[in-house]
């Protein structure tokens, strides 16, 4: 049986690879071996919303959102990318990631050259 991964090297894998889909984040609290980790995401959109966010095994928890209308407080995710979809819309999130992807493969097909 596999031993999960610890929580905290989960948050820096997603700092390190996921940084061109948010602005910025911050990892508040994360213990190797507790089940927990706290962190805060924002928003690469002009509203520079912010949403708190409790890491467990489980889920991605919204602890707090800077956005009062249409707020993600008390949302349960399964993932990231799931988390990033919701914080700046699926359209935005959408769009992000295929131009990501196009530039990479722009980049892999020049390097063949």
């Amino acid at each position: 049986m596999l031993e999960p991964r610890p929580l905290a090297e989960d948050l820096y894998h997603y700092k390190e690879h996921y940084q061109d889909m948010f602005h910025e984040l911050e990892i508040l609290r994360a213990v190797p071996g507790e089940p927990t980790a706290h962190f805060r995401l924002v928003s690469r959109l002009p509203s520079r919303r912010t949403v708190e966010v409790l890491l467990s095994e489980s889920a991605f928890h919204v602890q707090k959102d800077s956005q009062e209308e249409s707020t993600l407080r008390d949302a349960k995710f399964e993932s990231f990318e799931q988390l990033l979809s919701s914080l700046d819309g699926a359209e935005v999130f959408g769009s992000r990631l295929c131009d990501l992807v196009s530039q990479r493969l722009r980049e892999d097909a020049g390097a063949w050259h």
